[in-house]
């Protein structure tokens, strides 16, 4: 590994901890650092090293960092605060609801404003839509889009809410076989409407939205750290319940992964050829994965029959004209209509075409990036990692 990396994660292990900053190394680049840091969305992270002052770098860096510091610093107040006062007209209007990831997971932090949330996500039961359209509106959150999983709303300058339908989404089949909307998993707390899930739930489902995320398009590191400080400070938790679930899910050999990783990045042990592998890939995706990886493993589940030559060939067509099971999460109507496919094609073209050339430009740019080596280095990858691909899909 390179050094400047392993200084970078040491950095991240000492501020997550609470524990001594590392000592500097030669020829660091905080240039570099900084934006690797900003790729992984984590300059509030080692913006505690810059202003520690224990290391010397550029004025003009350091005053980034430390600017991402206070920013951060008001925006999770802010987010405390709207998440207090939603949360509290949810429990008024007894609407039942279960806080997910971030939200809970700030607790693990030294600090709240450690864990950057770009959004809050809610798990809530679909026959109260009506009653939390009200409530959100009411509370100046403005509607945004709806997926196949969530509802996102927004309230200026910088709160993002994710209202979950279900934990993970439908054309996730494997994840989704097992979870369904999420909700049988949920034990109540104390506050009249709110629900959670078992520590043991908690910790599985970390490493399932780890795995759909790591599969899709790649993974941030922040979703590493998370994962460490949760097995590291939630004590009491029964270790053969969860590896009977991530066997169910089958991601017991990807967790066994991700935790030598982890020993890697965070407890001094010696990198092997696939920790390696795993930390470059991580390193390179950023926070939301990246669109090569992203447009490989979109043509890959296109393309069941693993010809890789076709996915390739046939890129632009794919994205003019997606396959059903595609085209069934976003008009669920395909469902009980599958007739009505060219009809859905057609009218995907002209509303995109109306109202969201970006997203065009943005699927063309994937498309171009579809590669056949590429595909096949990546396929390799995730199989070796623990991971299907296809996501449980069958052909």
């Amino acid at each position: 590994m390179k050094s400047q990396l392993l200084f970078m994660l040491k950095i991240i292990a000492a501020v997550i901890s609470g524990s001594a900053m590392p000592e500097t190394i030669e020829n660091i680049d905080w240039g570099m650092i900084y934006d690797i840091s900003v790729l992984h969305n984590i300059t509030n992270i080692i913006g505690y090293a810059a202003i520690s002052d224990k290391y010397s770098m550029d004025e003009e860096i350091k005053q980034k960092f430390i600017k991402a510091v206070s920013e951060n610093i008001r925006i999770d107040a802010v987010q405390e605060q709207k998440g207090k006062e939603l949360f509290e007209r949810f429990d008024k209007e007894n609407i039942e609801y279960m806080p997910l990831k971030g939200i809970n997971l700030k607790k693990l932090y030294p600090s709240g404003d450690l864990r950057k949330m770009t959004d809050m996500d809610i798990l809530i039961k679909e026959d109260q839509r009506d009653a939390i359209s009200e409530i959100m509106e009411d509370l100046g959150y403005e509607f945004r889009t709806e997926s196949d999983h969530e509802i996102i709303y927004f309230s200026r300058p910088f709160v993002c809410v994710e209202l979950h339908k279900r934990m993970v989404p439908t054309y996730n089949e494997d994840l989704y076989e097992y979870y369904g909307n999420g909700w049988k998993l949920a034990i109540s707390t104390e506050s009249s409407g709110r629900y959670m899930l078992p520590k043991e739930d908690e910790f599985v489902y970390l490493i399932a939205h780890l795995a759909k995320h790591y599969r899709d398009a790649g993974i941030g590191i922040k979703h590493i750290t998370d994962i460490w400080l949760y097995q590291t400070k939630v004590k009491g938790m029964d270790f053969d319940y969860i590896k009977k679930q991530l066997e169910k899910l089958n991601l017991t050999v990807f967790y066994k992964n991700i935790s030598k990783v982890m020993e890697c990045w965070f407890e001094g042990a010696e990198f092997d050829k696939l920790s390696v592998g795993i930390t470059e890939f991580i390193f390179k995706s950023g926070v939301f994965g990246n669109i090569k990886t992203r447009a490989a493993t979109s043509a890959m589940k296109e393309n069941m029959d693993n010809n890789l030559e076709n996915a390739s060939r046939f890129k632009y067509i794919r994205m003019f004209f997606p396959k059903m099971w595609y085209m069934k999460n976003v008009f669920p109507a395909l469902e009980t209509r599958p007739y009505l496919l060219p009809y859905y094609w057609i009218k995907r073209l002209i509303v995109g075409l109306l109202y969201k050339r970006g997203h065009i430009r943005y699927h063309v740019k994937k498309a171009s990036s579809v590669d056949t080596d590429y595909m096949i280095k990546c396929g390799e990858h995730m199989k070796a990692v623990g991971l299907d691909v296809y996501a449980g899909r069958k052909k």
